[in-house]
């Protein structure tokens, strides 16, 4: 299965603006948010570099510093995608996966 970013025709990618009342960290954490999303969805290599620029623009049409987005670029790069989809090794100790034990009971 090979996955991509999608949006539909009528998307904006009006994204909240940085100099908006927002507390900074709100506007700091948009870049993050999206090149993580990227990094999610795109499965191949080069879809995921050709949606990386094409979200940089959509980022600096909303005025974002280009030093931000591409620190939120590296980061994305920098984690993995699994972690990111919430897959984890289940041999892993700090697998979160549980696993509900269900069974009929009878009292007699």
């Amino acid at each position: 299965v090979v996955t991509s970013m999608y949006s539909k025709s009528s998307d904006t990618h009006a994204y909240l603006l940085p100099t908006s009342c927002h507390p900074a960290h709100i506007c700091r954490n948009i870049p993050k948010g999206v090149m993580k999303r990227v990094r999610r969805n795109c499965s191949e290599d080069e879809m995921r570099l050709a949606a990386y620029e094409e979200y940089k623009h959509h980022l600096l049409r909303r005025d974002y510093n280009v030093d931000l987005i591409e620190e939120a670029v590296q980061l994305a790069e920098s984690t993995s995608r699994d972690s990111l989809m919430g897959i984890t090794d289940p041999s892993s100790e700090k697998s979160t996966r549980k696993y509900p034990l269900i069974m009929k009971f009878n009292h007699k």
